[in-house]
């Protein structure tokens, strides 16, 4: 048993009528902000997007955060306009800049700064994430990189549905290239493997 996604996104609109009703307009714009995140991710979850619809979806993520750290952070999308059709799996770049957030510049009180850049490069688009934070030791970088020798991108190819679950899930958890995986999407100092 789960929750109905309609009667959800009918409270959360029901809620910022009345928040609006109340004069509480901020509350409001950060419930339609909330429902039109969560619709994205109900709706597309499953299916395979355009870089436009998770850019879309990642200026929704961006406007939370905005409430919730103020401006402790300064964001930045910078993507050349050929790559915006780029066909991918839904929800690549919210959990990458999710992850910047916590595990870079979470614990900065101001400054904190996170770039997204989109290009193509042959026949390879890549997509950079970069933060000023707090970066990672010599030691964690060789110790994260033995692990991605280990992980088996034939094999994962063959499985196309646990190829994602796979390298999303090395990814976001260390966040270092992955440099075995063919048809990949570079992202940053990661890569994600999203077919061709």
């Amino acid at each position: 048993s789960r929750i109905n996604p309609h009667f959800l996104f009918n409270t959360l609109n029901m809620i910022s009528s009345q928040a609006r009703i109340e004069n509480a307009d901020k509350s409001a714009e950060l419930m339609e902000i909330t429902a039109a995140f969560l619709r994205y991710n109900l709706d597309s979850i499953t299916k395979t997007v355009t870089l436009e619809q998770e850019i879309s979806n990642l200026k929704d993520f961006i406007a939370i955060e905005k409430y919730r750290y103020g401006e402790r952070f300064r964001f930045e999308i910078d993507v050349e306009p050929d790559c915006l059709d780029l066909a991918m799996p839904c929800m690549v770049l919210q959990p990458l800049l999710e992850n910047a957030i916590q595990h870079g510049i979470g614990m900065m009180t101001s400054a904190g700064s996170v770039v997204i850049r989109v290009r193509r490069s042959d026949q390879t688009v890549v997509i950079e994430t970069e933060d000023n934070g707090v970066g990672m030791t010599k030691q964690q970088i060789e110790e994260l990189k033995a692990h991605a020798e280990d992980i088996n991108y034939e094999d994962a190819q063959r499985r196309e549905k646990e190829v994602r679950h796979d390298v999303m899930s090395h990814v976001y958890a260390y966040g270092l290239q992955c440099p075995k995986a063919k048809g990949i999407i570079h992202l940053g100092a990661t890569s994600c493997y999203v077919g061709d």
